[in-house]
């Protein structure tokens, strides 16, 4: 229980601490008004059983005085509407700390999954690379499973052990004997029951958590590979595989809620038993049978609303052990979250400006922690308006390079810099003059318009720098004969426009920035010859207004850069003019010779 309470502390702010501390106060309160509606039961029974002790007690006989009753029985109606009023009154005010409870936590609930999804998004493409999306998204469900398995049950836990402290302490008062025996019987038998399941609700959560993940995964594999899956006829494979891990998933939540109910049921038997104990050990003290009546009465009401609170903690530890291991995730991540957070707001202090020139100095990286590298001491410069090429075959590192060009990776040695600059020093301010196109393009299930406009709310797009990029993208004359234009849906991941549109859309969304530097990883690979020549004259266009790098899979489309860089495991091996590495590379005039024989991208 510590160990939980720290790790759900280390999910609050100072602020948000001061707040839980007055949400305890509030809950305090409330347990002493539990005493209160029980202790108000004492009089009613008292009188009921013995009428002349009103005479006897000052607090009776003053309240009589002051209700002027004309007989005992309306006396014990007005208790009686007392009683009730307590009652009333102290739901009320549960009923209301119960609404700030649910408040303050569900805060919590937006306030931590914003944080979570703020950090995968803010981390480093390094950090993308490690990961998968399923995992990320199960680790963004975790959220909502910490704030419901394990904030409110420990809420819970502390407000009912006040009450029942509260309520034990009363009975103290009154039969420190019976009292203490039934707190201690209690309490071990208690400790028991969660001593033999504590384990196994443990590993129940991790193997549920295994489950979860892996059917959100044949979901995102299954879907988004649909082309593939039904053309391999893997349908029965998916399906298989989810109905799977969702029959565990749920079995593993069949049995949770059985368990979940044990507690319950464990705790009204133990209950009953030590009731009728007491009941035999009141029987045979031989006590006078108004006196008995009047205890076993306190203890029958005690016992009636202490069952309920030890079976809430009951459950509520039972959930928290069932649902811990989604706690060391969501803290493992949030921890993670504030040490990217602080690294680059240590990165980025430096405003980058793009004048003259990009240089590569001795740049070596490695993608594992084995000491193999994917990068050897390259060293290279790209003049600002200058076109560029990185030609290889497939592992030669051109996508790795041209990553590390554009910040997404960081060399493992040496410096990249800008005009003199390292551009980790303010890789955020250098991403903005950069427009990208990856090899395989990502649309979102929306208009053109958004997917051109990326991340930009409607109400700010600007439809002529969207038109002006379209027509840059060779698109515009297309999309104008749509009957919704460029209001037309594209479906998820472009799954209603072809391949060649959906390329030229990325094409158009790198331009609508009018970035100053033009990164294409094979940006024509699904365009038709014709759309290609098209598209390769408007960049033509724009070679000496800005500074164009590609990475090339035909080499037709490099023939008039200003430089091409030949790469070859890992090392920069030529660079200079098409014309120039025909001259002196012969591995490059080798590539240039047998089309058939051309290297894809590396990854």
């Amino acid at each position: 229980m510590n160990i939980y309470a720290l790790k759900v502390l280390e999910l609050f702010n100072y602020r948000e601490k001061i707040i839980l501390l007055g949400l305890f106060a509030i809950n305090i309160v409330g347990s002493f008004l539990e005493v209160l509606g029980i202790g108000a039961i004492i009089p009613i029974v008292t009188i009921l059983t013995k009428p002349d002790l009103i005479e006897k007690n000052a607090i009776l006989l003053r309240i009589k005085e002051i209700i002027n009753p004309s007989e005992i029985k309306e006396f014990i109606i007005i208790l009686a509407l007392i009683f009730l009023s307590i009652i009333v009154l102290k739901n009320i005010y549960l009923l209301i700390s119960a609404y700030i409870q649910s408040r303050i936590l569900n805060n919590k609930y937006i306030s931590i999954s914003s944080k979570l999804y703020t950090a995968y998004l803010n981390s480093p493409y390094s950090f993308h690379l490690s990961k998968n999306t399923a995992s990320l998204q199960q680790h963004t469900e975790c959220v909502g499973t910490v704030v419901n398995g394990i904030m409110f049950p420990m809420m819970t836990i502390f407000t009912e052990s006040i009450v029942i402290a509260a309520i034990i302490i009363a009975l103290f008062c009154i039969d420190i004997i019976s009292t203490l025996f039934i707190t201690i019987a209690f309490t071990s038998m208690m400790g028991i029951f969660y001593i033999v399941v504590r384990t196994k609700l443990k590993k129940l959560g991790e193997t549920r958590n295994f489950h979860r993940a892996k059917t959100i995964q044949q979901i995102n594999q299954g879907l988004g590979g649909i082309k593939e899956t039904k053309i391999l006829h893997k349908e029965n494979y998916f399906i298989s595989q989810f109905i799977k891990h969702t029959t565990e998933a749920v079995n593993i939540d069949h049995k949770e809620k059985v368990i979940l109910q044990i507690p319950r049921l464990y705790i009204e038997t133990v209950t009953v038993m030590l009731v009728i104990s007491m009941m035999i050990y009141f029987i045979n003290l031989g006590n006078n049978p108004q006196v008995f009546l009047v205890k076993m009465s306190l203890f029958a009401v005690a016992a009636i609303r202490i069952m309920p609170s030890f079976a809430r903690i009951s459950t509520s530890m039972t959930t928290m052990r069932i649902y811990s291991p989604a706690l060391d995730v969501l803290v493992d991540d949030i921890r993670t979250a504030d040490c990217m957070k602080d690294r680059t707001i240590e990165q980025n202090h430096h405003n980058n400006k793009f004048k003259n020139c990009i240089e590569l100095k001795n740049i070596i990286f490695s993608y594992g922690s084995n000491n193999e590298f994917n990068i050897k001491s390259i060293s290279l410069k790209i003049m600002k308006k200058q076109s560029v090429a990185f030609v290889g075959s497939t592992g030669a590192g051109k996508t790795t390079v041209v990553d590390m060009i554009t910040g997404l990776l960081s060399p493992s040695s040496g410096t990249i810099e800008v005009d003199g600059n390292d551009i980790h020093s303010g890789v955020i301010s250098w991403q903005k003059h950069i427009g990208y196109v990856p090899q395989s393009i990502y649309l979102t299930d929306e208009s053109i318009k958004s997917n051109v406009a990326f991340g930009i709310e409607e109400k700010d797009m600007d439809d002529s720098k969207i038109w002006n990029a379209l027509d840059l993208a060779q698109i515009g004359d297309f999309i104008k004969k749509l009957p919704e234009g460029i209001n037309t849906l594209v479906g998820e991941r472009g799954a209603r426009i072809s391949g060649g549109e959906k390329q030229r859309i990325g094409i158009a969304r790198a331009l609508y920035h009018n970035p100053e530097i033009l990164v294409m990883d094979e940006a024509t690979s699904s365009l038709d010859n014709e759309t290609e020549r098209a598209f390769m004259d408007t960049i033509k266009n724009l070679s000496g207004k800005k500074t164009i790098i590609l990475i090339a899979h035909r080499l037709t489309t490099i023939r008039h850069c200003d430089k091409i860089f030949f790469l070859e495991k890992g090392r920069l091996l030529a660079e200079g003019t098409y014309q120039e590495l025909l001259d002196k590379c012969p591995e490059f005039k080798r590539m240039a010779g047998e089309p058939a024989c051309q290297g894809v991208k590396s990854l």
